[in-house]
């Protein structure tokens, strides 16, 4: 049983992390470090392999949230490309009666962290610009 109190050790890393990877890679005859450059130039049923086991992941989450759209994004997806985006994209309309259309991030870098410190910038100036000073009344001294 895995630790999943552990970072980086259970829940979809055990199917969709790096060691996962690195392991299914391995098993389709590629051997490297970098599981994104591994993804780049995998054979296309260790793809496949990849795409179903994403497609589950996401299935789970799109039955309960059931989203209009799913974007794919981080080294690995991008790696992938076109060919893992639309074999995800058919294997979870196979798991799924919601079939949202899966597509692939065209931004760089983490788009999460880069979102998380645009809504808390935005916060930030809402909460320091948007204040009301008082206003001295007639008889007070400014």
């Amino acid at each position: 049983m895995r630790n999943v109190r552990r970072t980086n050790t259970g829940g979809v890393q055990a199917s969709l992390g790096r060691k996962a990877v690195l392991k299914l890679m391995r098993s389709h005859g590629r051997r490297g470090t970098d599981p994104a450059t591994l993804v780049a130039r995998a054979p296309e049923a260790a793809l496949e392999e990849f795409a179903h086991r994403l497609a589950l992941t996401l299935a789970t989450v799109t039955g309960i949230l059931d989203p209009q759209l799913i974007v794919l994004t981080g080294d690995v997806p991008a790696a992938g490309g076109e060919a893992l985006r639309a074999r995800t994209e058919r294997a979870l309309h196979s798991y799924t009666l919601p079939r949202p259309p899966v597509r692939l991030s065209s931004i760089e870098g983490n788009p999460v962290l880069a979102g998380a410190l645009l809504q808390a910038l935005e916060q930030a100036r809402l909460k320091i610009f948007s204040r009301t000073l008082p206003i001295p009344s007639q008889g007070e001294q400014q």
